[in-house]
């Protein structure tokens, strides 16, 4: 078993911080990435919070590629999530972290509260802005807060400072973004994403 090079650089930018956004495009391993990250960083027990239809790629994969690393997978869908306690890991991974985008969904606010109570915490998707940069707020307000602008208090005050959106009796509909560089800078400094033909 070994990486690729790109695979290499993926996991030396994850165990680069504690808090880190993989976001290559599907195909690439993330998966294998990550738990190459794990067992390199010398952790004993990790929990990665996933899609249930992905656990088994990850059981599968975990004895591969993080042999020496007790590695807990479990569904965003468990009942169970309530009782989980980030510091009773050494590091949680949440797969397919935009599921997590929804500001007041429990969902969000259980993964979210597990994985800040870590001492490392990576976020894994291959689409981290499924429809746009609006739902990528509850991400950084619990793993980034330090980069978000002084200004930006709320979910609301995110999407008027980095969307274009009307209101409608749905809610906001975003048709629009602005401020794109400030937030390229913000996506830069925690985030690596490659696509394939990179």
């Amino acid at each position: 078993m070994k990486l690729y090079p790109f695979q290499e650089e993926g996991v030396a930018f994850l165990t680069q911080q504690p808090r880190r956004y993989l976001a290559d495009v599907m195909g690439l391993g993330k998966t294998v990435q990550a738990l190459a990250a794990l067992e390199q960083a010398g952790l004993r027990r990790a929990l990665v919070l996933a899609p249930a239809v992905t656990i088994p790629n990850w059981e599968e994969r975990a004895a591969e590629w993080a042999p020496n690393v007790d590695v807990e997978v479990v569904s965003y869908a468990a009942t169970a999530l309530p009782s989980y306690k980030g510091r009773d890991y050494g590091a949680t991974v949440l797969d397919e972290a935009h599921y997590c985008k929804t500001p007041d969904a429990r969902r969000t606010e259980e993964a979210h509260r597990i994985a800040a109570g870590s001492e490392i915490a990576w976020l894994l998707s291959g689409t981290p802005i499924p429809n746009h940069v609006g739902e990528l707020y509850t991400s950084f307000k619990t793993f980034w807060p330090e980069l978000i602008h002084e200004e930006v208090t709320t979910h609301y005050k995110w999407l008027e400072r980095y969307t274009r959106f009307s209101h409608t009796r749905y809610g906001p509909k975003v048709w629009g973004q602005r401020n794109v560089p400030e937030m390229l800078r913000m996506l830069k400094s925690v985030m690596l994403r490659r696509r394939v033909e990179d």
